[in-house]
């Protein structure tokens, strides 16, 4: 069975992953800000209510996010090991 791996597209996917976790970010940044007016003009118990869901919304998209760091961080190593493994093999048929 013949194994080729195409490094430059998994850093292209890295990248990508990396890019849609900015844009998230940012985003959650602008929800966040328009939901914090609207959250000013509630009072009593739904203000109450509307701050139990927004914890846990944004417990959420932390979880979230921070899963889709741990993909870019597991991608982007196997890539370098994957890289580093195969320069190795290539070495010792060349060297």
């Amino acid at each position: 069975m013949i194994q080729a791996w195409h490094f430059p597209a998994l850093q292209g996917a890295v990248n990508e992953l990396q890019g849609s976790q900015s844009r998230i970010d940012a985003l959650l940044e602008q929800c966040q800000e328009s939901l914090t007016k609207l959250q000013s003009s509630w009072h009593g118990s739904g203000n109450e209510s509307y701050s139990s869901v927004q914890q846990r919304f944004n417990q959420n998209t932390e979880g979230i996010n921070h899963a889709l760091g741990d993909l870019v961080q597991a991608i982007n190593h196997s890539a370098e090991t994957m890289q580093q493994t195969e320069a190795g093999v290539t070495s010792m048929f060349t060297g």
